[in-house]
């Protein structure tokens, strides 16, 4: 039986999820660092994970059986258990790197001054390096810079140095704070922002220490859930269940916008955190642009997980549709920008693919012109470089590019092709032009086959 204060109380809560939680008991027994204690919340519907904790419970491992409470009563439930000087949360799903707490207790007992520490994580890795990282870096952050890029920057890329408890802790003096202003630190609807914004209130620092402590499985996230709208699977419809009161609709009833995304649920308990605390979140607005700059984000997750994202995109439109057009121009220039990135290597292939079949038939005497001056014919010209034989010309319909030379190719004008007769004419405009060139090109009665990016297909039967 403990006598004293462990530094360290992990809260470890857990719904169903009986067949991963061992590993993550189990984790923190073999800590390197003993001066802990573990706090197990059983929050399941049966006696699953009794069965498999029962056998750790005692001395160091405190075991509370709670049972269809939502999730934030559950992690509240938990920290009221609590001796240790700085809290944490270890999710089920997750587990330590053995050394975890003898990396965190050396930045706490260094930065005495500090009261919050965030560490590095993986995700879905089989193994932790074997020992603490020779190289261990660790960088302070102010309060307000992890607010505002909270607020402004993309929310996947700024993850790592969010205090949400489950990467981090934070000494037992928020306690305090909470109480005097009547408030659980765990709320809903997502207790790990709220309590990151509850400590970001009151705390004006943080260490971040860049190595990876924790691991987790994204197999069982439900905020993967939630972001790709699998409404229907277990995991949301729990969360429905207990922390909406089966109302969907409560989910942002908070925010500033109409948008259904992930990051702006958070937004919803930011302001209702801001309201309760108040303190360092005062100075900070939402900023819609990052609402809708997240909804392009989650929209594109969606479907590249095969979930039907056309009313998001409605309702991301209709939201639009109520600010000025060079708003909607930036997110129009945001999602393109995803595109390019998440379909980069799609976009390396075709690209390929076309220059192959433009050398091809370059090397076999075919006469080629581009139609359209512009990046695209830029980039194709760039890549044919090294052929035996050069494009023809190009035709613009741009007289200020008429009798010019993009990279050594005469630019003319379309009635050119009456005049020089080429065999193919690879339309190299931005693709929203190609059905127009197209009925163009049909409309001057010429003997030549048309290449489109957009009509491959087409091109292969006339060849």
């Amino acid at each position: 039986m403990q006598t004293k204060s462990p530094l360290f109380s992990i809260i470890l809560p857990t719904r169903n999820r009986s067949f991963v939680v061992e590993k993550a008991i189990q984790s923190v027994i073999n800590q390197t660092f003993t001066d802990w204690e573990l706090i197990i919340v059983d929050n399941d519907t049966d006696d699953k994970t009794f069965k498999v904790a029962r056998k750790y419970i005692g001395g160091k491992v405190k075991y509370v059986r709670t049972g269809n409470l939502p999730m934030h009563t559950n992690w509240q439930t938990g920290l009221q258990e609590t001796s240790g000087t700085f809290i944490t949360v270890l999710q089920d799903k997750a587990q330590y790197a053995p050394y975890a707490l003898d990396v965190i207790q050396r930045q706490v007992s260094t930065n005495p001054e500090n009261h919050v520490f965030v560490w590095g994580f993986i995700a879905n890795a089989s193994a932790f390096p074997e020992s603490i990282p020779s190289n261990l870096h660790t960088y302070s952050f102010s309060s307000n810079e992890v607010l505002q890029m909270f607020i402004n920057e993309n929310h996947g890329r700024i993850n790592p140095i969010l205090p949400k408890m489950i990467f981090s802790c934070c000494h037992r003096s928020i306690l305090n704070h909470c109480e005097a202003l009547q408030q659980d630190l765990f709320q809903p609807l997502t207790p790990d922002y709220t309590s990151m914004f509850a400590q970001l209130s009151y705390f004006n620092r943080l260490e971040y220490i860049d190595a990876p402590l924790v691991h987790f499985n994204e197999e069982f996230s439900s905020g993967k859930m939630f972001r790709r709208k699998m409404l229907e699977s277990d995991v949301a419809q729990d969360f429905t269940r207990l922390s909406l009161n089966g109302r969907k609709e409560n989910l942002y009833a908070d925010t500033d916008t109409s948008i259904e995304s992930l990051y702006n649920l958070m937004m919803g308990d930011f302001n209702r955190i801001k309201s309760r605390f108040g303190g360092n979140l005062l100075s900070f607005e939402g900023n819609k642009l990052s609402v809708f700059k997240e909804a392009c984000e989650q929209i594109h997750e969606m479907e590249l997980h095969g979930v039907n994202a056309e009313p998001e995109r409605e309702q991301l439109q209709q939201e639009l549709g109520r600010y000025p057009i060079f708003i909607r121009q930036m997110i129009t220039d945001y999602e393109a920008s995803i595109s390019v990135g998440r379909y980069q290597a799609q976009m390396d292939l075709s690209s390929a693919f076309l220059v192959e079949m433009l050398r091809a038939m370059l090397r076999n005497g075919k006469k080629v012109a581009f139609w359209g001056a512009g990046l695209t014919a830029e980039y194709f010209l760039s890549q044919l470089k090294d052929s035996p034989h050069a494009i023809s010309y190009i035709v613009d319909i741009n007289s200020n590019r008429k009798d010019k030379q993009l990279l050594g190719t005469p630019i003319t004008s379309p009635a050119n092709l009456l005049k020089e007769t080429v065999d193919v004419i690879f339309i190299s405009t931005v693709a929203k032009w190609h059905r127009e060139v197209m009925e163009q090109i049909s409309e001057m009665n010429i003997n030549v086959k048309v290449l489109s990016p957009l009509r491959v297909a087409d091109f292969i039967q006339l060849s």
